[in-house]
């Protein structure tokens, strides 16, 4: 079995492969900005503990991170929008 890890790594390089140069472009150009900002090193990172919150799902519906992460582990994703 991979790590999540290992499947994300797969993910992308599928991704790039099939993707049109101009979308890699813009990918790396955001990932570059971000990181000359200074803000990756403000970003939690893995294994930090964060406090509690609520957020909508997708459909609008309110989600408390106490009662998801009482079902196991807990991963949120973050939607940059449009490129």
């Amino acid at each position: 079995m991979s790590t999540l890890r290992e499947r994300l790594q797969r993910i992308k390089e599928n991704f790039t492969q099939q993707a049109p140069p101009e979308a890699i472009t813009a990918i790396n150009n955001s990932n570059e900005s971000i990181r000359a900002s200074g803000l990756l090193s403000k970003a939690p990172t893995e294994g930090d503990i964060l406090p509690s919150f609520d957020l909508e799902d997708t459909e609008g519906h309110l989600s408390h991170s106490e009662e998801l992460i009482k079902r196991g582990p807990l991963v949120l994703t973050f939607y940059r929008g449009l490129w």
